[in-house]
């Protein structure tokens, strides 16, 4: 059985959102770093927002639609930055 490493630990006091060594904690990255899985999440975007298109005439499908684009268009952009 491997150990894992140790969580960086947080310092205490009025900078309590920086870890003891100065760096600032960072967030996950919402998208994926290859081509294929950009791919796949844009794909299923799409396929959710195309759901939310059927179903435009309700609030709940005004809703998903419009989510659905925004991240559609995001994706997108993080989909043509990615390298093949």
């Amino acid at each position: 059985m491997q150990r894992r490493p140790p969580r960086p630990r947080y310092s205490v006091g009025p900078r309590s959102e920086r870890l003891l060594d100065g760096r600032l904690p960072t967030l996950a990255r919402f998208y994926a770093k290859n081509r294929r899985d950009g791919a796949r999440l844009l794909s299923s975007a799409l396929v959710i927002t195309s759901i939310g298109l059927i179903r435009v005439d309700h609030p709940a499908g005004q809703l998903v639609a419009a989510l659905g684009v925004a991240v559609c268009l995001y994706w997108w952009t993080c989909y043509r930055s990615l390298e093949r």
